[in-house]
């Protein structure tokens, strides 16, 4: 759980000064992942009330974003692939744990409305549609890897 209040640092100052560096980053993380949350919560408990289009403009600025920065870190990874390396499993898994998700969003993207009109409803008619079982495989090859990114650091 990333900390996005402000009480983990009172914490860390008093009790292992050498943290609070660590623990104020995380922070400021922890605020950068929680603008969109925030920004959806309040669109939903708006006087208004949530509308399709509000939550797929929404959903598509999100995943926009998120792509943005993957390739971003994709760049960063094949540029500097000299200097980091990839002898490490954990090094070779981050990098294609950033494949997945890139794949990921980019598959999200066309279930939203906005970009693709029938794939949203053929999903919602047939559960077992080939890019809603993609979409399913790789959301949970993604946890999948996460989870054994923290055992290997752990």
């Amino acid at each position: 759980s990333i900390p996005a209040s402000s009480a983990p640092l009172v914490f860390a100052s008093q009790f292992d000064p050498g943290a609070t560096e660590l623990v104020s980053t995380s922070i400021l993380l922890g605020l950068i992942l929680a603008g969109p949350i925030m920004f959806v919560t309040a669109v939903i408990l708006s006087e208004g009330g949530c509308t399709v289009g509000t939550m797929s403009l929404t959903q598509l600025s999100t995943i926009g974003a998120s792509l943005f920065c993957g390739l971003i870190l994709l760049a960063l990874l094949l540029i500097l692939r000299r200097e980091w390396g990839y002898g490490c499993p954990v090094k070779r898994m981050i990098a294609a744990y950033t494949v997945v998700l890139i794949a990921y969003e980019i598959l999200s993207l066309f279930f939203n409305p906005r970009v693709v009109t029938g794939l949203c409803d053929d999903y919602q008619m047939h559960l077992w549609s080939p890019a809603a079982l993609a979409l399913s495989f790789l959301q949970n090859l993604s946890r999948l890897m996460m989870l054994f990114l923290q055992f290997e650091l752990v």
